[in-house]
């Protein structure tokens, strides 16, 4: 029994020790539960409040977005407005810029054809001067071949005198020795015969006549050694020949007259009764002045010619140069407006992307505001209970589960809607960036336009410029071309006169050659007067040495003369046709480099053209109107 009571005891201790834990328990349990109580009151306050702030974040939320969204959609609306304008702008400026090469290139086709036409009349002039050179060339060969046939045909008709006067030289002595041998014998048989008594007186003048004849005989003698007939007809013709081959060559040589040759000494011998003094020289006293002088006249022409060659070449060069520095300055100022333009683009484009950035870190600070109040807003919400309404029951483990599980449906809702917002934040915002990007690409259009148009109204001022020089350079040309006309019908009409002047020296010179040769025969028979021979024979002698000196010098002249008037008629004929022709072509040619009818406007443009205002394209209509 004590046993029992002790377990007993035991027991009761054990519960009694059990029944104060419970109590102190209970105790704990009741300060918990106040302070719960007091924790739930606190909470739903603050969730009450955090559900006020959200209701009114969400409510500005919705009214930012509404508001942004409206925004953006006017941003959309005026940036697809401006975009549509930029791109009708900038297809009616290419409209613009098409029509207005197209107008330059077809504006740009007469120069050209006027260009290939002048380098066509160029190769066309140094074709026929080439032509000319070489048909200057076979003249001087022609020329000089025929100097030398005429020089030829002297020698041989020289040589042809000397020797028919060398026959009648020897035909004389044959007649002479004849006549002598018949003297001789004469005499001879005269002496031969006996003198008579009665005639001494007669026969003492016998010796006196025979020496007289022997004297005479002897004087005769001495004077035929002194004088032959073949030295002085030799003399004869040589001085012939001398006096009038300065004139049949057609020059006298320099320093030197014809007097100082020994034909003109042994002339002086004789007696200058008949002898007339020489004429005086005229312009032209040979054919080598005139010959001179036309070389001269053909080298000034040559020289001109390559003159404007030159001036040509110049002016090529000088076009060259300019197009080539006109190039190089548009160029230029071409790099010079893309950098200015680009530099303006540049400082435009940060501007812009300046803006973008402040309104973009805006939104970012009002996102990361309302992203901060949510994150501090992320506590669960509580049932809005009044306190007094709780009971032991509702403060059940259940009842809390269910407030926390309502706080987390209504916290996962508002993450989700959370992230809704920053996900539209971030489309906003690539809509902005490609906004942004659009906007740069209609800017930089822009400014290729005004770069484009810029440089198409530098090189539409530039071409006309280029082409005002062109006309100038055009009417520069013209006017030589003019003076160069004038002179080449001065040139021909100075050939007419030096043909003329020509052929009145060919007349006198044949004139004087005739008149030489008849001196020159005149001469010859005075220097065989000198001879004693008797009347009679004289006579004889003397007729028929005329006759056949006139018969010579018929013959002569006349070969002389019409060999002289055929070789002159040929190079005459020759020269004309040659020189008419090719003078008529550059007549022909310089007429058609001549001013047409529209001179005046012709590689220019109109000032129609140049008051036009062009359309932007072929639809459009009305008046241009400049911004």
């Amino acid at each position: 029994m004590s046993q029992e009571n002790m377990e007993l005891t035991t027991r009761l201790e054990t519960e009694q020790h059990m029944a104060k834990e419970l109590a102190t328990k209970l105790s704990d349990m009741g300060v918990e539960l106040e302070e719960s109580k007091q924790m739930l009151l606190v909470r739903n306050s603050e969730v009450q409040s955090l559900t006020e702030e959200l209701q009114t974040a969400n409510n500005n939320l919705r009214e930012e977005v509404i508001k942004g969204e409206s925004v953006i959609s006017s941003l959309r609306d005026e940036l697809d407005v401006s975009s549509q304008t930029f791109l009708d702008q900038i297809k009616q400026k290419d409209f613009e810029i098409s029509a207005i090469r197209g107008e330059i290139d077809r504006s740009s086709e007469p120069l050209r054809e006027q260009l290939a036409k002048k380098e066509f009349e160029l190769a066309t002039l140094k074709e026929e001067l080439s032509q000319s050179e070489a048909r200057l060339t076979e003249q001087f060969v022609l020329n000089e071949d025929s100097q030398t046939f005429r020089n030829e045909a002297e020698l041989t008709n020289s040589l042809r005198q000397e020797l028919q006067l060398a026959q009648e030289s020897i035909r004389i002595l044959a007649t002479e020795n004849s006549q002598l041998k018949a003297m001789l014998s004469s005499i001879e048989n005269h002496s031969s015969m006996e003198p008579s008594p009665g005639e001494s007186s007669d026969d003492s003048d016998d010796p006196a006549v025979t020496h007289a004849g022997h004297v005479y005989n002897g004087d005769a003698a001495f004077n035929i050694k002194k004088l032959p007939p073949e030295e002085t007809s030799i003399q004869a013709t040589k001085n012939t020949l001398e006096e009038s081959s300065p004139y049949m060559n057609g020059d006298v040589s320099e320093g030197e007259s014809p007097l100082d040759t020994d034909s003109s000494e042994d002339m002086n011998m004789a007696p200058h009764n008949s002898s007339p003094p020489p004429p005086p020289p005229s312009k032209y006293t040979s054919r080598e002045d005139m010959v001179d002088s036309l070389s001269a006249s053909i080298r000034q022409l040559e020289m001109e010619r390559d003159q404007l060659a030159d001036i040509l070449h110049r002016t090529q060069d000088q076009q060259e140069d300019d197009i080539m520095r006109l190039q190089k300055h548009l160029e230029l100022q071409l790099k010079q407006q893309l950098q200015q333009q680009y530099r303006q683009v540049q400082e435009q484009f940060q501007q812009q992307l300046h803006e973008q950035q402040q309104k973009i870190q805006l939104l970012q600070a009002v996102v990361e505001k309302q992203k901060d109040q949510i994150e501090r807003k992320e506590e669960p919400e509580l049932p809005n209970v009044p306190l007094d309404q709780l009971s032991d029951k509702d403060m059940s483990h259940e009842a809390i589960k269910m407030a926390f599980s309502k706080l987390q449906a209504r916290f996962m809702k508002l993450m989700n809607e959370k992230a809704s917002l920053i996900e539209r934040i971030q489309e906003l915002e690539h809509v902005t960036i490609q906004l942004s990007h659009e906007t740069e690409t209609i800017g930089e259009y822009i400014t290729l336009y005004q770069t484009q148009r810029n440089a198409l109204k530098s090189y539409y001022k530039d071409r006309e410029k280029i082409i005002a020089q062109l006309s100038s350079e055009k009417a520069n040309m013209q006017d030589k071309m003019n003076q160069l006309q004038e002179l080449v019908k001065r040139m021909l009409e100075e050939r007419k006169e030096l043909r003329i002047q020509q052929h009145q020296l060919q007349n006198v010179i044949n004139s004087r050659m005739v008149a030489h040769e008849h001196e020159a025969v005149i001469s010859g028979t005075q220097h065989d007067d000198d001879v004693v021979v008797p009347r009679a024979e004289l006579s004889l002698e003397s007729e028929t040495n005329s006759q056949s000196w006139d018969d010579t010098d018929v013959s002569k002249s006349s070969s002389v003369d019409e060999t002289e008037n055929e070789l002159n008629l040929l190079q005459n004929e020759v020269e004309l046709d040659q020189n008419d022709g090719t003078a008529r072509q550059i007549l022909q040619i310089l007429e058609q480099l001549g001013p047409t009818e529209d001179g005046a406007h012709k590689g220019g443009m109109s000032p129609d053209l140049q008051s036009r205002e062009f359309l932007p394209c072929r639809s459009c209509g009305g008046r241009v109107l400049r911004l």
